[in-house]
């Protein structure tokens, strides 16, 4: 099994409702694009002023700021992640709501059993 996982920082200026919009719209991908096992995607719930507090009590003073949404897609091989890759409703949902929006984005792949 092949695991996909992006992870997105939107720009400050990015609307409001946008980042519900593209949670939205790769949950609908998933059964849009068949070698896709298993899609989970949101955004960051984590508080990053209790997360620098516990840091700083630890004596760690340098914690940046997460990112503000995650994909992770499970496939069963490297050939479908590229069959993903290469999807028009994959590159639709990237060109309409991501690159508009996106400040950066990590990505890797991983595999697992």
């Amino acid at each position: 099994m092949l695991i996909h996982c992006s992870l997105f920082k939107l720009k400050p200026q990015t609307p409001p409702g946008v980042k519900d919009r593209i949670v939205a719209e790769f949950r609908e991908l998933g059964p849009k694009i068949p070698y896709i096992r298993k899609i989970t995607v949101g955004t960051n719930t984590s508080d990053f002023s209790v997360i620098r507090r516990i840091a700083a009590s630890k004596g760690v003073s340098h914690v940046q700021e997460g990112y503000d949404l995650a994909v992770i897609i499970h496939l069963d091989s490297v050939e479908d992640y590229y069959a993903y890759c290469a999807d028009e409703s994959h590159w639709e949902l990237v060109r309409q709501y991501l690159l508009p929006n996106q400040a950066e984005r990590a990505s890797i792949q991983i595999t697992s059993d």
